[in-house]
């Protein structure tokens, strides 16, 4: 199951360490697997931990949480806060998704998952998806294969920023084309583009 995609995110870690490296910054990483405990899930979620781990009694549950959870999330919003004070922040979450599930096809090389109700983060990721689409020649949807306002930290953090200029994105990649593709290319597709949509989309433009 570890090997599985329920157990990691393949070819995610090395496209966000590949993009960050671009500005020289260093991504951060949730160091284990989210059968342990999903770090993209609150910790209240009834499936924040795999379904086997529900034989732990609750003070254990609670422990896991405490030690890897709550620390990488908090870290997150820490950092996110911090920029804020410099002026509006584009959170960027890469995560991947597999070809295929339970029969059905998921066709699109790249989604970028946002909340349509927030202007900033609607008008960018329209402007971004046709930036990608054209710049890598790659299908690019738009909240697909999963819903961008749904359970998830960028959720929670438009929440905890609600008065403040926060946007947040989750890129999701196919886990079917990245071996096609190394993944610094991937991620130079992905900020180039970035840059060009940011130019047409100025109210997410960030500090």
């Amino acid at each position: 199951m570890l090997r599985s995609h329920r157990g990691w995110d393949a070819g995610a870690a090395e496209v966000g360490r590949a993009w960050a490296a671009l500005h020289g910054q260093t991504a951060r990483c949730q160091p284990i697997s989210r059968l342990v405990c999903d770090a993209n899930r609150s910790e209240d979620h009834p499936r924040v931990h795999a379904p086997w781990l529900d034989a732990l009694g609750e003070q254990d549950r609670q422990a896991l949480i405490t030690t890897y959870h709550r620390p990488h999330r908090e870290a997150v919003a820490r950092e996110c806060a911090a920029a804020l004070a410099d002026g509006p922040v584009l959170h960027l979450a890469v995560h991947s998704f597999v070809p295929e599930l339970e029969g059905r096809r998921r066709p699109m090389q790249v989604g970028l998952l946002y909340d349509p109700r927030r202007p900033a983060e609607l008008s960018l990721c329209r402007a971004w998806r046709r930036e990608l689409a054209r710049l890598a020649a790659i299908r690019v949807d738009r909240n697909r294969p999963y819903r961008g306002w749904t359970d998830g930290l960028c959720t929670t953090l438009r929440a905890r920023f609600a008065s403040a200029p926060y946007s947040g994105v989750e890129v999701e990649l196919n886990q079917g084309w990245l071996p096609s593709v190394a993944a610094d290319r991937v991620a130079t597709w992905l900020d180039a583009s970035l840059r060009r949509a940011l130019l047409d989309a100025p109210g997410a433009q960030p500090s």
